[in-house]
């Protein structure tokens, strides 16, 4: 696949890559990113059992971006465990919080308008009442292009009646 992509000079960025472990010093050397992920998924018997935990980790001490995915948009909300789960693995912390934000913003390209917060980027924030990697922490607020998003739907209004109602 490297050498097609040469042939054609296309640019080229692994998605999935569960054993990208196995080439990092490869793909470090020749600039290409991984989108790692899911890394809640059990690995398959043909490989270590902490290799899909492990992968991003090794990838990024050897020198490689890395991005992280979901599975579906459903799941996409738990990305920041999936690089918490990473750093219990060795990914080191800092690493892991780059790897949801300016990281995936440079891999597609979109790094000078999203990413990181900087005057002039698009305001897509979160303010949690913790480490966001630490699957204790909430988010408490959403902004999406500088604009506060509620929380409230069907299941929140619910909650907060049963919270409202009298206790005996």
């Amino acid at each position: 696949m490297l050498s097609l992509a040469d042939s054609f000079g296309l640019r080229v960025v692994l998605r999935g890559a569960s054993e990208a472990w196995r080439l990092a010093d490869t793909l470090a050397a020749r600039r290409i990113p991984v989108i790692v992920g899911p890394t809640t998924v059990t690995p398959g018997s043909d490989v270590p059992y902490d290799a899909i935990y492990a992968n991003p980790g090794v990838l990024a001490r050897a020198g490689v971006q890395i991005a992280f995915r979901s599975n579906d948009a459903a799941d996409s909300r738990n990305l920041p465990y999936n690089a918490a789960l990473a750093t219990a693995y060795g990914l080191d912390p800092e690493e892991a919080l780059r790897s949801i934000t300016i990281n995936a913003a440079r891999i597609w390209g979109v790094a000078d308008r999203y990413g990181s917060i900087e005057t002039g980027k698009v305001a897509n924030l979160i303010v949690t009442t913790g480490d966001p990697l630490d699957v204790r922490s909430v988010v408490r607020h959403l902004f999406i292009r500088g604009q506060l998003v509620p929380f409230t739907d069907r299941h929140t209004r619910s909650y907060e009646q049963m919270r409202a109602r009298p206790r005996n």
